[in-house]
């Protein structure tokens, strides 16, 4: 009897395993990709710091093209070594990428219940913390965050809904 409950509880949590693994949708990938570092030429070519929401625009929108997403910003503002307004990333999203926008919504849990509760395997996202920006993207079975290390730590504010 005793090694009929231990078999029965064995292929309990194989079960249990097998079942969160089904899950993988709904996992975050440990390590945020360090955006920096990707684009460490070109911020050094620029002289540029403070630049997040010119490697998030690299990131999703111009094809890692980060020049070219530094000239958008410009145009909306941005200085260089200067953040930019939530409201104007916003702005620049719905005007230069109307046909990938959804929607802007607030968002005050983290970035694990976001993902839980509402993330949607056909978007991206521009994710807002009080002051920093940056993306979570999913690439085959894992959410990854694109910014800075720690990022998905931080405080959320709201998040931009994009197409992929």
């Amino acid at each position: 009897m005793r090694t009929f409950k231990l078999i029965v509880g064995f292929i309990f949590l194989i079960l249990i395993a097998y079942t969160a693994n089904a899950q993988s949708n709904l996992k975050l990938y440990g390590t945020t990709i360090d955006t920096n570092m990707t684009y460490l030429d070109q911020q050094f070519n620029l002289d540029e710091d403070n630049d997040c929401s010119v490697r998030v625009l690299a990131t999703l929108f111009t094809g890692r093209k980060y020049y070219i997403a530094h000239d958008i910003l410009k145009k909306y503002g941005r200085e260089n070594g200067q953040g930019v307004k939530a409201s104007t990333l916003n702005t620049l999203i719905k005007e230069q990428y109307s046909d990938r926008y959804i929607e802007t919504i607030m968002f005050n849990k983290s970035i694990r219940k976001f993902i839980k509760t509402q993330a949607n395997e056909d978007e991206s996202y521009v994710v807002i913390t009080p002051e920093h920006v940056y993306a979570l993207v999913k690439t085959g079975s894992v959410w990854k965050a694109f910014g800075n290390y720690g990022d998905t730590t931080k405080e959320i504010v709201a998040i931009i809904k994009i197409k992929r």
